[in-house]
């Protein structure tokens, strides 16, 4: 989709996602160590210590990665002309990324509850949870709002797509369902 636009938006939006994958590295790692903390606790059937650890990394990493988004959103142009002189590829990734920086936010609770499901041995929620955030959702998205805000319509489609994933992992944590199938306590 991004390529139907040229040259100078496949560059930008490389550059953007280059950007991007460093900046939502801390969620990343919180999503590691929440995974940990949390099988660890439903070993030992601490299930409500499990829910703690997701809420607490959650209170931990948003925001750590809303200072991210912060830094990101105001000095995007510093960080693309790291990447690039060409002032076409510069003006055209600028709004591209402040748009799509936004996803750092809603990952960074993704990623905790993400981190909780994996601890739990859920990790086939997660991997519809993704299929469903960057094929289902963001492509037909992406598809949709170019044509209604050119390239920077990709942007807001990468932005938006975690919410269904949001949504999805809310509220099978809320449900409970997650313990039950794995025949663990529901203190």
């Amino acid at each position: 989709i991004t390529n139907t636009f040229g040259v100078v938006a496949s560059a930008a939006s490389g550059i953007a996602g280059k950007i991007n994958g460093f900046a939502i590295l801390p969620a990343a790692a919180m999503m590691m160590a929440i995974s940990a903390m949390s099988g660890q606790n439903i070993g030992a059937n601490e299930i409500k210590r499990a829910k703690h650890t997701m809420m607490t990394g959650i209170w931990l990493i948003l925001p750590l990665i809303a200072v991210i988004f912060v830094v990101v959103f105001i000095f995007s142009e510093s960080f693309i002309r790291v990447f690039t002189s060409d002032e076409a590829v510069i003006q055209a990734g600028i709004p591209f990324l402040r748009i799509c920086s936004g996803e750092y936010l809603l990952l960074s609770i993704v990623f905790s509850q993400n981190g909780l499901l994996v601890g739990a041995g859920r990790t086939n929620l997660t991997l519809i949870n993704s299929v469903a955030s960057s094929i289902i959702i963001r492509i037909p998205m992406a598809i949709l709002f170019s044509r209604f805000m050119g390239f920077n319509g990709i942007a807001l489609a990468i932005t938006l797509s975690p919410l269904l994933s949001l949504v999805l992992g809310g509220f099978f944590i809320h449900s409970g369902h997650w313990q039950k199938s794995l025949n663990i306590g529901t203190h």
